[in-house]
């Protein structure tokens, strides 16, 4: 679910995006993203089957959240209609080529469970059915053209995905440990950060 908000604070720098894990937000993150022309983008994402667990709508988790961060946003001022979506999240059980057809991004389940992003994930499946599709003109779209569509998603976006599952599965029992508070961990985590190990975006 995602809102929009002027006059909020950034103690950490106005260029910074904020992702914040905490315990109502289970296997997923509440975010602050900077201003883009005075508005920024504030929601909170939690993984389809943890929040069918959960019961809380999700406009209440977005409210919780916000009243869990006064000093960020106690001056500022909600612009506009909140708008709240469903994330096909990956890997997809269910092919992405086959008789005639060739799934990209949404569709096709290519979103990152850890951090709902796919717009990278949109980017590179399309180009990549492209290439596919190019070579499909003279021969159809043949088992060894959807095979190596394939090959190239999992190597690319479904093994990343499904260790970024299995690193969210832990970092929720991190949350629910409090583990967080410890040096071992606060440390690992720096450095998982720092080295951008969770991130999916190419450049």
């Amino acid at each position: 679910m995602t809102a929009y908000y002027r006059d909020i604070r950034y103690p950490f720098g106005a260029r910074t995006a904020d992702h914040c894990f905490e315990h109502d937000l289970p296997c997923g993150y509440g975010w602050i993203f900077p201003e883009v022309e005075g508005v920024a983008n504030v929601g909170v994402y939690v993984r389809q089957d943890t929040y069918r667990r959960h019961g809380k709508p999700l406009a209440r988790l977005l409210d919780d959240f916000i009243a869990r961060h006064p000093d960020r946003f106690d001056a500022g001022e909600r612009v506009g209609k909140s708008r709240v979506w469903s994330l096909p999240i990956g890997p997809s059980p269910r092919p992405a080529a086959g008789s005639g057809v060739i799934l990209v991004g949404d569709v096709g389940g290519f979103v990152d469970p850890l951090s709902g992003e796919g717009i990278w994930q949109a980017l590179y499946t399309g180009m990549t059915a492209g290439k596919v599709a190019l070579e499909a003109t003279d021969g159809g779209l043949t088992s060894a053209l959807c095979e190596r569509y394939e090959a190239a998603c999992d190597e690319q976006i479904r093994n990343p995905s499904r260790k970024k599952a299995a690193v969210q599965n832990v970092m929720r029992a991190i949350m629910r440990g409090r583990l967080y508070r410890t040096w071992p961990v606060r440390a690992v985590l720096r450095s998982a950060y720092r080295r951008r190990s969770f991130e999916m975006t190419k450049a």
